[in-house]
């Protein structure tokens, strides 16, 4: 899935449907243009994200972002997950948003997530800053077993 412009995300994402479920552990990964994915890491670690590993879905609509740190998986980052129409293109999504307290960027931060395929999920990180367009930056999640 790695490669491809923002605008061939994009496209993609608009013919994807909302996954039906989300439970248990997801290997995540920043995809997109290869600098997107150079200095993903870095400006995660700008946002407090340093070592983002995935995301751990309880089933019940709560979400904990993974950070790896010294080969051990911590909880960080919650949120909460509902079907919503995405901002990108008004159609359904699961869409995870962070407490309002959370750090920047995350409280103008939200994920929006489709399915591509068996246990793996195209994943849009939207900033939704009314006075910007929309940033979007996408992500992949695929199921650990």
């Amino acid at each position: 899935m790695a490669g491809k412009s923002f605008r061939e995300y994009r496209a993609q994402y608009a013919t994807l449907d909302p996954p039906q479920a989300l439970e248990g552990v997801w290997r995540g990964r920043p995809v997109g243009p290869g600098w997107f994915v150079t200095i993903a890491g870095p400006a995660l670690a700008i946002g407090g994200l340093g070592g983002w590993w995935g995301k751990e879905f309880d089933g019940q609509g709560g979400i904990d972002n993974l950070l790896e740190r010294g080969g051990v998986l911590q909880r960080t980052l919650p949120g909460s997950v509902q079907e919503a129409a995405s901002l990108l293109d008004g159609k359904p999504c699961r869409r995870i948003a962070y407490p309002s307290g959370s750090r920047l960027p995350w409280i103008w931060g939200v994920d929006e997530l489709r399915q591509v395929g068996e246990g793996e999920l195209l994943g849009m990180m939207v900033l939704n800053i009314r006075w910007l367009p929309h940033l979007v930056f996408p992500f992949s999640l695929h199921a650990e077993e």
